[in-house]
């Protein structure tokens, strides 16, 4: 049995952080939550995506890699522990984040490569996930909308949950650092950029149709 509280995923207000998370963070936590404060817009985005936050459906609340399970041909999500009444869109915004962090903690910051290079040399480059990625929208837009009503919208806030995620994604990486890595960093840009141009980041990042 799941208890239902609605309550809102705490990254949505990161950079409003209450004491609680200044008794816990770690410095490199801080200087996250720094970057995070210094563009008003992302700032005012994560208001905008809290404030429209819908209680539709059961979800998960914590979709990554280790809560999937395969058994006898078939993957399972476990471990509904933290399962709350909510926004559909939050647990495959959470999945969309899964591959992106994965194709960013594969990337080798090196000093002698240009940033713009970085990609190339992904040790996971998205173009290999976007099979998966593909089929994971395909199936899920046939059982959420099985008359054929467009799933754009949904895939539009689902995209701009994943840039949430990531912010959570690399808090809970840094959480015990002294100063957030290159590969988190990267993290917390890419982030920013989803949130204010969420349709590119569905068709040129993801590899996503929108109809």
């Amino acid at each position: 049995n799941v208890e239902a509280t609605g309550a809102v995923p705490p990254f949505f207000t990161l950079y409003r952080p209450s004491a609680e998370v200044f008794r816990e963070a770690s410095a490199a936590n801080l200087e996250l939550i720094r970057i995070v404060q210094a563009s008003p817009q992302v700032c005012e985005l994560l208001d905008v995506l809290r404030q429209e936050l819908r209680r539709e459906v059961l979800v998960h609340n914590d979709v990554k890699w280790t809560n999937f399970l395969l058994s006898n041909g078939s993957v399972r999500l476990i471990d509904w522990e933290g399962a709350d009444f909510g926004d559909a869109a939050w647990d495959v915004g959470c999945l969309f984040a899964q591959y992106l962090s994965c194709w960013v903690f594969s990337i080798p910051m090196s000093d002698g490569a240009p940033p713009r290079n970085f990609a190339d040399l992904a040790g996971f480059p998205l173009t290999s996930m976007a099979g998966a990625l593909n089929a994971m929208w395909a199936t899920y837009l046939a059982t959420r909308f099985p008359a054929g009503a467009a799933g754009a919208e949904v895939l539009i806030r689902a995209v701009q949950f994943s840039a949430v995620r990531l912010l959570q994604i690399a808090y809970e990486s840094s959480q015990f650092a002294p100063k957030l890595t290159s590969n988190e960093i990267l993290i917390i840009q890419l982030a920013s950029n989803i949130l204010q141009r969420p349709w590119d980041a569905a068709r040129r990042l993801l590899g996503l149709s929108l109809q």
